[in-house]
């Protein structure tokens, strides 16, 4: 029987750079109460990081220092989670937080420190983006 190892410790990840691009498109939203109000999707998602700009530093035991001769092997993992992370966030988080406070305002934003100024924001069609015109 072999005997089993146990490692403890803890991993850091330093990245010094990651480009993210991506694209927002309106699209419109029915209320219950029958408003209508613009909500955001967003589109063309391009997120790129250098695996070469990517150091993983591993702490603990000495199980732990001989796992960090593998590093460049696991490295792409850490690349893919940290990918997929930003992915979900831009594709549903950030939509779904925007999305919500522009559905809570029903239509109406009031301008603040301005008595009985309210910005009505209610669009029968959903704002159309081109190259030469908003």
């Amino acid at each position: 029987m072999a005997p089993l190892l146990v490692s403890k410790g803890h991993a850091e990840v330093d990245m010094k750079t990651i480009a993210i691009q991506f694209g927002v498109q309106f699209k419109l939203k029915t209320l219950p109460d029958g408003r209508q109000v613009p909500n955001i999707a967003t589109v063309d998602l391009k997120v790129d990081i250098d695996r070469r700009d990517i150091k993983i530093h591993l702490f603990g035991n000495l199980l732990t220092d001989i796992g960090s001769l593998f590093e460049v092997f696991f490295k792409g993992t850490v690349v893919d989670l940290i990918n997929k992370t930003v992915n979900f966030t831009l594709e549903t988080g950030i939509p779904k937080a925007t999305n919500a406070v522009l559905n809570l305002t029903d239509g109406y934003f009031p301008i603040p420190l301005v008595p009985n100024l309210v910005v009505d924001w209610q669009t029968p069609h959903a704002a159309i983006v081109s190259q030469t015109a908003f």
